[in-house]
């Protein structure tokens, strides 16, 4: 996991599939298309998204897949 200068919490587009229960491969097609959920940002050559946003759009939607369990892991 990655933070920005400013401090917002990062993570990876599997890691972000994951929590969306769709494959990553998936979640990057959703990045070319511009139809993914949430921001992302580049960090060099990696797609980085937006925890703070990512956990929003979830509950907003009322996904619930592992998202409390699998959170702790990681945020740690």
């Amino acid at each position: 996991m990655n933070a920005p200068p400013d401090g917002t919490l990062l993570i990876s587009v599997p890691e972000a599939a994951h929590f969306l229960d769709i494959s990553p491969r998936t979640a990057y097609r959703l990045i070319r298309a511009g139809t993914f959920p949430v921001s992302h940002i580049k960090v060099g050559k990696r797609t980085k998204v937006v925890w703070s946003e990512l956990m929003a759009f979830i509950h907003s939607e009322g996904i619930t897949h592992e998202v409390d369990s699998s959170a702790s892991s990681v945020i740690s």
